[in-house]
């Protein structure tokens, strides 16, 4: 639930204010990014018994709900869904203890005497209209918050459904390899997590593409070595080896593709596969199953921004047993600044020593070359890895078929780099830093 938050000390008045959900909204997104939910709920959620008397008013992506006012409360609180991970800590920092100021209409209003006011909305209050004022708290969502939310406010249900968004409920992906992998997208939305993306279809293509070809190096015909001396294998990547996956959304394309494939070439290894929505780990393990995967690939709730701190003696032989990943992988994971810095921070403490980190960037969002600067602060050295396209491993014509049939977000997949890193710092650096997922 790393993408919702929750704002307390609204008076149950503004309930029924016309512009006051909009007003509320747009103060959220300017201090986190785009909204997919937002309801009132009132404030005593957590002792409601039905669902039906529960009157929510929400934003323009949802439809409203008018049943009968008299049962809120003196205060409501109000419940958001960012689009966008790993913006909702900062929100709640912006947004804690901010005073708001609101007209007859609901529409705020700031006072140029008092900087602490919220900003002011499109519509300017009237000079003589009367103006109510009271001070926000903002929490992280609780499981029952966000639960009451996805029941009353389903995303999107005023939209049109579209011939697109009906053949992304459930496809089959095949793979150069002729692997088939069936992925249903999440039913309950969840953010950017929600529907199969580009980059992991390109990382599935190139995961079959090493598995097959496995004692060849991964970068082709640029005999690239490994600090360790060893020219960087699909079998160094994942043969006997604890790979987790981070970010991997409702699709999870890249894990899948790797037991898959794994599944076929008779090669073992243990693998995670995580995210940090609920919505999208429920969606993640539903395409696991579908997949006949279960006992396969392990699905698990990681959030970046709360991982466990477990620490470890100092002595060298101890950081074995807390160090969960020989190889992580990832695909299209950083969407802001705030993304960059969670999922670097992320991989530094999940990584063992000496490992592998594979992942598929575009060029063109927000927070990459942050996210790129701190991988090289951190002492992960990069290399680009060669497309698929760019080499002789597989036929292009096979490619534009996956990439005409099977629909993603993400566009066209032209400007993704793949991009390889391995730490290159000191043992001792890292003890004390990581956290067991096994």
């Amino acid at each position: 639930m790393q993408n919702r938050l929750t704002l307390t000390g609204i008076p149950s008045f503004v309930f029924s204010l016309p512009n006051a959900a909009e007003s509320l909204r747009e103060l959220v997104e300017e201090n986190g990014c785009w909204i997919d939910r937002f309801a009132f709920l009132p404030n005593n959620s957590t002792v409601l018994k039905d669902d039906k008397e529960l009157e929510v008013v929400s934003s323009s992506t949802c439809k409203r709900k008018r049943k009968n006012p008299q049962m809120m409360k003196d205060t409501v609180i109000a419940v958001i869904e960012f689009h966008i991970e790993n913006v909702r800590d900062k929100a709640v920092r912006s947004l804690d203890g901010m005073h708001i100021k609101l007209d007859s209409r609901g529409n705020l209003d700031s006072s140029p005497s008092d900087p602490h006011f919220g900003q002011k909305d499109k519509v300017n209050c009237a000079e003589d209209d009367a103006l109510s004022s009271f001070t926000i708290r903002a929490f992280p969502a609780t499981v029952l918050q966000s639960k009451l939310l996805v029941e009353n406010c389903p995303i999107n249900d005023e939209l049109e459904d579209t011939e697109s968004n009906s053949i992304m409920e459930s496809q089959v992906m095949t793979l150069p390899n002729a692997i088939e992998m069936i992925i249903k997208r999440s039913e309950n939305g969840g953010g950017t997590g929600e529907n199969p993306w580009r980059g992991g279809i390109i990382l599935a293509q190139h995961i079959g593409s090493w598995l097959e070809k496995r004692s060849v190096s991964i970068f082709g015909h640029d005999a690239f070595q490994s600090k360790s001396g060893n020219i960087v294998t699909g079998k160094d990547l994942f043969d006997e080896k604890h790979v987790l996956e981070l970010g991997a959304g409702s699709a999870g394309l890249p894990s899948i593709a790797l037991a898959k494939c794994c599944e076929r070439y008779g090669i073992t290894l243990k693998q995670v596969a995580s995210d940090g929505i609920d919505e999208i780990v429920l969606a993640l393990k539903n395409n696991v199953a579908i997949n006949q995967l279960d006992e396969k690939i392990r699905v698990m709730n990681l959030d970046w921004n709360h991982l466990p701190l477990i620490t470890s003696s100092s002595n060298a032989h101890i950081v074995d047993t807390v160090v969960p990943a020989d190889t992580i992988i990832f695909a299209d994971c950083v969407y802001n600044e705030e993304g960059a810095e969670a999922l670097s921070d992320a991989i530094d403490r999940l990584l063992k020593y000496g490992g592998h980190v594979i992942g598929v960037l575009p060029d063109f969002r927000v927070g990459l070359d942050h996210f790129e600067k701190l991988m090289i602060a951190k002492l992960f050295i990069p290399k680009v890895v060669p497309r698929i396209s760019e080499s002789t491993h597989v036929p292009s014509s096979k490619l534009q078929s996956v990439r005409s049939t099977f629909l993603c977000a993400g566009g066209g997949g032209k400007d993704y780099r793949l991009l390889h890193w391995q730490c290159n710092r000191r043992l001792e650096d890292k003890v004390g830093k990581h956290v067991r997922l096994d």
